[in-house]
């Protein structure tokens, strides 16, 4: 009888001491709360990494800063000179024009300052896009250790990084990572704009993903 007592408990304590080891090293998505999902690591967990998508971001910048310099310029350029080229613009009569000159006389400078702001302002709404969009470009994600935090990078416009903190809970995927689509949108509470998840980054642990950030969730009222 006293055999047998020895036997369970020194089975009682390698499964107990293999469940511990296992626990150590993997990290584990359990339920603290009702309303909670909590991550079992000691340390922070990577789930999702896209390098190559900082360069781009960096050049995406640089081009929409290049062309808002040039169409500023052209602008500039327009107001000053722009023609009356075609018959239903009106012609600014204070210009004075030199008798046999061929040239088109100039634009009313309604109609010029008019032109200047159009070119103006869509350059400026193109440079603003990718900023924003350099903002929402995710980098990586981490699952944050000990907690129930998950870390989302992006990187700002000049291209230093950009961190979002939030809990698990409030970031719910428009879309499945096994969806034809190329991006995956997430939604984060109280954030504007989706974050995009490019699908030729590397998903470093896609079981994870799909269980934490990869869930489609209610922002709504939780009822008690």
């Amino acid at each position: 009888m006293w055999l047998y007592t020895l036997r369970h408990l020194s089975l009682t304590g390698i499964r107990k001491s293999s469940q511990f080891a296992g626990s150590k090293w993997l990290p584990r998505v359990t339920k603290a709360f009702r309303h909670r999902t909590y991550i079992n690591s000691p340390r922070d967990v990577v789930i999702y990494e896209h390098k190559k998508s900082t360069a781009f971001n960096k050049l995406l910048t640089l081009v929409g800063v290049g062309q808002w310099f040039v169409t500023g310029y052209m602008s500039l350029v327009m107001f000053q000179s722009m023609p009356a080229f075609f018959s239903w613009i009106p012609i600014d009569e204070s210009e004075k024009r030199k008798e046999g000159s061929t040239r088109l006389p100039l634009a009313d400078w309604k109609y010029r300052a008019g032109f200047s702001l159009f070119v103006i302002g869509t350059s400026t709404a193109m440079l603003v896009t990718i900023c924003v969009l350099s903002l929402r470009s995710v980098t990586s994600i981490t699952l944050m250790k000990n907690s129930s935090n998950v870390l989302i990078n992006t990187i700002t416009p000049v291209g230093t990084p950009f961190k979002t903190i939030t809990p698990i809970t409030e970031v719910s995927a428009i879309q499945q990572r096994t969806t034809q689509a190329g991006n995956i949108p997430l939604k984060l509470k109280n954030h504007r704009f989706h974050f995009l998840v490019d699908k030729s980054g590397h998903f470093l642990q896609p079981t994870l993903f799909d269980r934490t950030v990869g869930i489609s969730r209610n922002f709504g009222q939780v009822k008690k």
